[in-house]
């Protein structure tokens, strides 16, 4: 009996030897209609080589495990948009009261004819 818990004991640890606690993995989320493919190819493509690039290859070696991508299935557009509306409203019951006073206070403070003013004076200064 011993003996299987011994050869028990040193499979468990064979297997947790591979396990880096030290080590962050990295996950990509994608958005709204983003392929499965698109986010493996933006964990590889973008997230990997943004994560070398801000804090060099040497850092990345060291403290990073993995860089993989933690992909949300979609089904639609339209299911998607009513996912992330009852998110917000479970999350933040008044967020869309919230969102509603901003764009009143940004539509009555004449900000439609401030931005017709800079899209004239950007097309007098070609």
């Amino acid at each position: 009996m011993m003996r299987i818990f011994l050869l028990l004991a040193l499979l468990i640890s064979f297997a947790f030897s591979a396990i880096n606690e030290c080590k962050t993995d990295v996950y990509f989320g994608n958005g709204i209609l983003t392929r499965d493919s698109e986010a493996r190819a933006h964990a590889r493509d973008v997230l990997k080589p943004a994560i070398i690039e801000k804090f060099g290859l040497d850092y990345y070696q060291k403290h990073i495990g993995k860089v993989d991508y933690a992909y949300n299935s979609t089904w639609d557009r339209s299911h998607d948009l009513l996912e992330t509306y009852l998110q917000l409203d479970r999350e933040d019951p008044d967020f869309f009261d919230k969102l509603k006073t901003w764009y009143m206070r940004f539509f009555t403070a004449n900000a439609i004819d401030k931005i017709n003013d800079e899209i004239a004076a950007a097309k007098v200064d070609e």
